[in-house]
């Protein structure tokens, strides 16, 4: 026989589980809301990589020229841009990094070499506790 008592213990266990349903489900959002912003930067350094690899391109073409009469760049001018280029494919690859593990985070990752468990995501997480709630809802029905 089983008493009330046990019911309102699956009900709060119902309730937790809930819970924490909802603090994934924010945890996402906020972890969503960050790539957003790392993708935003990165689409921004790719533009600005474009234009001074595009400038540098220019200069270069501009320096082999004999003409007097074309205004060219310094040579510190230009050994800037280069080493702008190079910081910039640096902040790229990086963001490319974050944006790879926000995504690992959310998604979760099957089996590699260096995590051979692989790693739960939040959506998988998720999936888990809305089925351990359907799970927990039905043994209640049943007592």
């Amino acid at each position: 026989m089983i008493f009330n008592s046990d019911k309102r213990y699956f009900k709060k266990k119902l309730q937790a589980i809930h819970y924490s349903i909802l603090d994934l489900e924010f945890k996402r959002f906020k972890t969503l809301e960050l790539r957003e912003g790392v993708r935003k930067e990165y689409d921004h350094l790719r533009s600005r990589l474009e234009v001074l690899g595009n400038e540098i391109q220019k200069e270069s073409l501009l320096q082999k020229t004999k003409d007097e009469q074309i205004v060219r760049m310094s040579v510190d001018e230009f050994k800037r841009l280069e080493d702008q280029k190079v910081l910039i494919e640096r902040d790229i690859e990086r963001m490319i990094t974050q944006m790879k593990q926000l995504d690992m985070e959310v998604n979760g990752s099957k089996a590699t070499e260096n995590m051979p468990e692989g790693y739960t995501g939040i959506s998988n997480q998720l999936d888990g506790l809305r089925e351990l709630s359907a799970m927990v809802k039905e043994y209640i029905a049943q007592m």
